[in-house]
């Protein structure tokens, strides 16, 4: 089994339905109506890079960027 990290959720109920773990009565269908929650600000990703490590990633993605974001 795979576990990815989003959506969680999906990757939980799978664990639940294949696992033979006994869960806490209810926990799948708990799972399976649950609403994602995102709690983050969404601020624009670059307020999280301070100038070194701007620096260093735009150097190891040089060719992502440079055909994702070639303006930058």
């Amino acid at each position: 089994m795979t576990i990815r990290l989003e959506p969680l959720s999906d990757d939980l109920c799978q664990l639940i339905e294949t696992s033979g773990v006994e869960f806490h009565d209810g926990a799948l269908e708990r799972l399976q109506v649950a609403k994602p929650v995102n709690t983050s600000r969404h601020a624009p990703p670059m307020e999280f890079y301070d100038a070194a490590t701007e620096a260093m990633v735009r150097q190891r993605d040089q060719i992502l960027l440079e055909l994702f974001y070639p303006n930058r």
